[in-house]
């Protein structure tokens, strides 16, 4: 509704920062996705050198929690 009472304006706000948007948009999701997956394979080495040490605590080794910033 905003976009359509400024009319002409909002156009040229879009079209100017198209491209800008795009990077922007490619980088964050680039990220995102290096993000989580050094959360997979840092929990996946956790994972294994935990997984030889035998615990009597049940919640241990039953999924994933947290991702990269869960605190040990």
């Amino acid at each position: 509704l905003l976009g359509y009472n400024l009319g002409n304006t909002v156009t040229k706000f879009f079209h100017s920062f198209s491209l800008v948007g795009a990077v922007l948009v490619v980088l964050l999701l680039g990220g995102l996705i290096a993000h989580r997956v050094h959360a997979i394979r840092k929990e996946s080495h956790h994972g294994a050198a935990t997984a030889a040490v035998p615990s009597d605590d049940p919640k241990v080794g039953t999924g994933r929690s947290g991702g990269a910033h869960r605190s040990r």
